[in-house]
């Protein structure tokens, strides 16, 4: 297997889905699982291309496809938003000619639609919203462990490796104002 510097790209709508991101990603690296998110990678992803001598002046446009390239698989944070927006939908674009598997992760009840439901309508997706979505974050890291063939001493059964109650707070926090804006 050819060694990547990350185990996971999270690709997601950086302004509608942050929160959700942030839990997912905060519980997929407590588990051990070394993981790319912009904007918080960006900065060091760039000065490593100028240290390899690969760009003299990088941008995002450079730093995202390099971090793409370099990781085992994409994680797709899937909402109505992230189906709207160009650039996840350019992420998933490189990592499929990069041959990354992808791995969907609906944090809303909505289906795939257009770019989404062409890339990702046969990839097995999980769930990560609803008043399971405790239950729901430990399945995700669990596949992903166990996809990645990581030691099964991360796990997150080990007490001090279960998302805190923080994380799930974020996505209630998250859904909450989503339903109250279906509402208005």
């Amino acid at each position: 297997m050819i060694n990547k510097e990350w185990d996971a790209f999270l690709s997601y709508n950086m302004i509608s889905d942050k929160l959700p991101a942030e839990a997912l990603l905060k519980a997929l690296e407590d588990a051990g699982i070394k993981c790319w998110i912009a904007p918080r990678d960006v900065q060091k992803t760039m000065k490593k291309m100028i240290d390899r001598k690969l760009v003299q002046s990088p941008g995002y446009d450079d730093a995202i496809p390099f971090a793409i390239e370099n990781s085992r698989v994409m994680i797709i944070i899937v909402s109505s938003q992230s189906m709207q927006s160009n650039d996840v939908k350019n992420e998933i674009n490189v990592a499929k000619d990069s041959k990354l598997t992808l791995f969907p992760v609906r944090i809303e009840d909505t289906p795939f639609v257009h770019a989404f439901r062409y890339h990702l309508n046969r990839a097995p997706w999980s769930d990560f919203f609803g008043e399971n979505s405790g239950s729901q974050l430990v399945n995700v890291v669990h596949e992903l462990q166990e996809f990645l063939g990581l030691n099964k001493e991360t796990l997150v059964d080990n007490k001090s490796n279960r998302p805190d109650v923080s994380s799930q707070t974020l996505l209630e926090k998250k859904h909450k104002s989503k339903e109250s804006s279906y509402l208005k």
